[in-house]
């Protein structure tokens, strides 16, 4: 409990520095509105907000949804203020000391004004009216429409979507928490649209404000350089107008930075991902179209009055590129049917949508959840990314996941549970960081042994006051956060088989397109029933298997099936037809690194094989002895190879495979065996170790 009230205090304490920071800089903006700040200063603020525009630009680029960002109107105000405030200085700058010279207003605005005018300030006022016209009629006007319409759009319909929650929830389709969930974020949209409405009020108010200073800039400078320091007016206009067109191209430059920020968060619309990946992953589906602009591009390239260069460089790039994304569909046809980019997504946000209750759940003691929900958008986007790198990987979608807290189990205790059925589970410790040991060996510091939960390997519990130091020395520790994460990304891939219910395969088959469907209406029923084809994907999926190419998967079946009938054989023959995406995974630069039995450990397993009367093995019988002593000398051997070499699997027999495989599985889940017949040239063999 100590060390609860203890984290939470010093993220109370860490938030209300912030706080005071924040309050600090507005306090000093309210003073640079007051009284005169001197150039060096306003150099320094100017460097200032364009670093802030920039970091409001990337985020607004790589967030994942708009929501994640609602802190935006409150910073885009911030950042106008700031803006108006640093116009404000310069301003006095310019007009009580415009008369000593370019640099009176401070080394930023001299140098902007002599990087874009070129020494004209006729060129300088017409780039600032062009960069205002574009930021307050273009991007500024459509970010505002944008926002309006967003605004519109979602306040209409909170009272359909609240009804919606409340039927799902009276229905027993969702829980109490996800319809608490739900409303809250429902609350964040219609507040987050709205405020976004008013905070393009802003930007465009920003525009309007400094071209007023401009104007003001130029009539008041050459007034008072002409009336108090008794310059003639060719002379005033050229120090007063080039300062404050400077000091104008200086903000207008980051009022467009932040105004396109703007725009990219509103314009995201429905894509639940970064802008940079919704664009490429649209454009990319359409290789055809980079084919018929680069023959547009060379096309033009051959007109006798355009030049050669740029446009043949350019359809030249076009045509690579259709042809990298016509690889690119291929294999992605090869390996996941036809499913659409960003299918998956959406399907498992459908999923979602459906509610947890039969998902996978993620149940955290109350010491956990305290550390866990300190960052708890953090923790569900990197178990988000978790889920959907394990549906690429395998082609498959999970059930939702959901993380909740559980006092019914230990405080310091997390438990992983499917359709109300225990997973597996672990024990933290507060406090402190994992050091995994796969030889055993005790780090030189203050240390409590320990076991991995995720690979089971020896492990070491250090105090993170180290951790620096762990770091510094080359070792790798593991926080709370990314122990239970490790942990469930294990924990999801030795229970695949149990997730890929009968339901996610028939969904599967319709998400896919109708080059799977087609194939399935010529086999089912004709050659094989679809609950064999589902029993064999489960039993390819128990061993990690993945079942991307599922065409070829389903047209395998139906050809071994019609001469056999256990699932365990028609899994095995599977296996060897498929067997180029069972080994590329774990292939190193074109080699494939191999631990092989011994030869007396081979012949011991076929001294111990029951045959059919075919002469075929069925089954083993082998002593107590000797099946303790082969667990008793994998794990070891096989630890200290996956120590130099991740990617090693075991070979064996083809006949002794399935049997080999329920040995190792009891002690290292997580590593392949392969048979001999499931290699094909031109792979290369690396032995690395026997057994």
């Amino acid at each position: 409990m100590t060390d609860i009230l203890h984290n939470r205090s010093e993220g109370y304490d860490s938030g209300k520095s912030i706080g005071n920071v924040i309050s600090l800089f507005l306090v000093i903006v309210l003073a640079t509105l007051l009284f005169p700040a001197p150039a060096w200063i306003v150099d320094f603020g100017i460097a200032f907000s364009f670093a802030l525009s920039i970091v409001i630009l990337m985020v607004a680029l790589w967030i994942q949804r708009p929501l994640e960002f609602t802190s935006f109107p409150m910073l885009l105000l911030i950042a106008t203020v700031f803006r108006l405030a640093l116009n404000i200085a310069t301003t006095r700058l310019i007009l009580t000391h415009g008369a000593e010279g370019q640099n009176a207003a401070g080394y930023v605005v001299s140098g902007v004004a002599k990087l874009v005018m070129a020494g004209d300030f006729l060129v300088g006022l017409i780039v600032f009216c062009i960069i205002t016209i574009v930021n307050f009629t273009v991007i500024t006007k459509g970010a505002g429409r944008i926002a309006e319409v967003g605004a519109r759009f979602t306040l209409d319909s909170i009272p359909g979507r609240q009804m919606a929650i409340d039927a799902e929830l009276s229905a027993g389709s969702i829980t109490e928490v996800d319809a608490r969930l739900r409303r809250r974020e429902l609350e964040e949209e219609s507040a987050f649209f709205g405020a976004m409405d008013g905070a393009s009020k802003f930007v465009r108010g920003d525009a309007i404000a400094g071209l007023i200073i401009l104007v003001v800039n130029l009539v008041g400078g050459v007034a008072i350089g002409v009336l108090r320091h008794q310059l003639d007016v060719t002379q005033a206009m050229e120090t007063y107008v080039k300062l404050s067109i400077g000091d104008g191209l200086a903000t207008q430059i980051l009022a467009l930075v932040v105004s396109l920020a703007a725009g990219l968060l509103v314009s995201k619309g429905g894509a639940h991902t970064s802008a940079q990946t919704a664009i490429l992953n649209q454009i990319g589906r359409y290789p055809q179209v980079f084919g018929i602009v680069g023959g547009l591009l060379v096309f033009c390239a051959l007109m006798p009055d355009l030049p050669v260069t740029p446009f043949l460089l350019l359809g030249g790039s076009c045509f690579l590129a259709a042809s990298l994304l016509r690889n690119k569909s291929l294999v992605g046809d090869t390996h996941a049917g036809v499913m659409p980019a960003g299918s998956a997504t959406a399907a498992a946000g459908s999923s979602d949508e459906k509610g947890s209750s039969l998902g996978v759940r993620v149940l955290l003691g109350r010491d956990v959840a305290s550390i866990v929900f300190a960052d708890q958008d953090g923790f569900t986007r990197r178990v988000d990314d978790l889920r959907g790198k394990i549906e690429r990987d395998f082609g498959l979608q999970l059930p939702a996941i959901e993380v909740a807290e559980d006092f019914a189990i230990e405080p310091r205790a997390y438990r992983f549970v499917y359709d109300g059925c225990f997973l597996s589970g672990g024990q933290l410790r507060l406090g402190e960081v994992m050091l995994v040991s796969a030889s055993g060996v005790a780090p030189n510091f203050p240390s409590v042994k320990g076991t991995d939960p995720a690979y089971g390997y020896d492990a070491f519990w250090v105090p993170d006051q180290f951790l620096g130091t762990l770091q510094a020395e080359g070792h790798k520790p593991i926080k709370n956060v990314s122990v239970i994460l490790t942990h469930l990304n294990e924990c999801l891939r030795d229970n695949l088989y149990a997730l890929y219910s009968y339901e996610e395969f028939k969904k599967a088959i319709d998400i896919r397109g109708s080059a799977l469907k087609r194939i399935m209406e010529e086999v089912v029923p004709a050659h094989v029933s679809s609950t064999v084809i589902h029993s064999v994907l489960r039993g390819l999926l128990a061993e990690r298997v993945p079942i991307r190419a599922l065409p070829e998967i389903v047209e395998a079946i139906a050809d071994i099936a019609i001469n056999l009938r256990r699932i365990d054989r028609i899994v095995e023959q599977v296996r060897i037809k498929i067997s180029p995406y069972i080994y590329s995974d774990y292939l190193v630069e074109g080699d494939l690194h191999v631990l092989l039995l011994s030869r007396e450990r081979e012949e011991a397993l076929f001294r111990g094989a029951i045959r059919d009367e075919k002469g075929e093995i069925v089954d083993f019988a082998l002593p107590a002895d000797d099946l303790r002593d082969f667990r008793d000398v994998v794990g070891p051997v096989v630890r200290t190879v996956l120590e130099e070499q991740p990617k090693s699997v075991i070979l064996v027999k083809t006949e002794i495979r399935q049997y080999v495989r329920s040995l190792v599985e009891g002690v290292l889940p997580y590593v392949p065996v392969l048979s001999n017949s499931e290699i094909r040239r031109p792979v290369k063999l690396v032995q690395r170790g026997s057994i």
